[in-house]
């Protein structure tokens, strides 16, 4: 539960009585099917929301497309393609005004992960390929941008390095390695002041916090199940991180920071989600829209909104002390 409470008094038969709290209380909808992905979307899926009327995306599966959605038309757009293919690990992050910064993944071509890392200009429609990242990106790669002139990232393939990019040096620097190695179902989220939250991927419970002023980890309350390709995080806003399980599950589950504390709420999602799965958030504060792909090589485009109920309980009315 989240939102204001105000108390109130009303004068009734000559008594003033107290109106119990109203709490204004969230609310998920259900993921619904907006406009089709122009094509399939498979490992190296993701999504990113720009600020106004459009999210970005990659397809992956081992294609350059890129492509971009308009919020208010329901449509896709084909923009430039990345220079090069997008494979498992696949990433975007937007960093405000002109750029996204992006992770190309798993090279089918040497068989290893990529350490190739791109900028895209949003008024040019136009990529350039950025200092590399200092080790190979694959299934579990991941991007976070936490403000000001940082961008943090996972590199997948079991890999336990955490490193951050100085947008403005084009610099890559080592920060502290994860408790574990970080896989397949690997993500990152910011929820502002000093935190990061995490899944290790690879079928474990794993879910971290990063502090960035103390660059140390500490083990949250484990993911109520195995998370794997296909799992994602975005935070709205407030209290909670929203997740997918991935793996071919229907599983979505909302996680409290305040109480680190996991609820499910499988209910709301239509389809099994696998990978190239991934989730990204439109709107004010808690009240907007979580926009997400299904993946699993499906070309699911879906839509949950968040919408705020007063509540109030009606049977606690007490006299008001004076």
């Amino acid at each position: 539960m989240s939102g204001r409470r105000r108390p109130m008094k009303i004068e009734a038969a000559q008594s003033l009585w107290r109106v119990p709290p109203i709490f204004e209380v969230l609310v998920e909808g259900t993921f619904t099917a907006r406009a089709a992905t122009p094509a399939t979307i498979d490992s190296g899926g993701a999504l990113v929301y720009t600020g106004g009327d459009y999210i970005y995306a990659f397809r992956g599966g081992f294609t350059t497309s890129f492509y971009r959605y308009s919020i208010s038309a329901n449509t896709w757009a084909i923009m430039a393609a990345i220079p090069a293919e997008v494979g498992a690990g696949g990433a975007l992050v937007y960093t405000g005004g002109d750029y996204i910064y992006a992770f190309r993944g798993y090279d089918r071509f040497t068989g290893t992960g990529s350490a190739d890392f791109y900028r895209y200009s949003i008024s040019n429609n136009t990529w350039v390929k950025m200092a590399s990242a200092p080790a190979g990106v694959s299934a579990g790669g991941a991007l976070v941008y936490t403000g000001g002139d940082y961008i943090y990232a996972f590199f997948g393939g079991y890999n336990n390095g955490f490193a951050r990019y100085s947008i403005s040096a084009n610099t890559w620097t080592w920060m502290a390695s994860t408790p574990a190695g970080v896989e397949v179902g690997g993500a990152l989220v910011y929820t502002g002041g000093d935190f990061i939250y995490a899944f290790r991927g690879n079928s474990s419970t794993d879910f971290w916090r990063y502090s960035i002023s103390g660059n140390s980890w500490t083990a949250m309350a484990s993911a109520p199940a195995g998370v794997s390709a296909g799992g994602a995080l975005v935070y709205t806003g407030g209290d909670y991180i929203y997740a997918f399980r991935g793996g071919g599950y229907i599983d979505f589950w909302r996680y409290s920071i305040k109480a680190n504390a996991w609820t499910i709420m499988s209910s709301l999602v239509p389809a099994g989600v696998s990978v190239g799965g991934a989730l990204t958030y439109v709107g004010p504060v808690t009240t907007g829209f979580i926009y997400a792909f299904r993946g699993n090589i499906s070309t699911d485009f879906w839509r949950m909104p968040l919408v705020p109920v007063v509540s109030v309980s009606l049977d606690s009315w007490q006299p008001w002390m004076r």
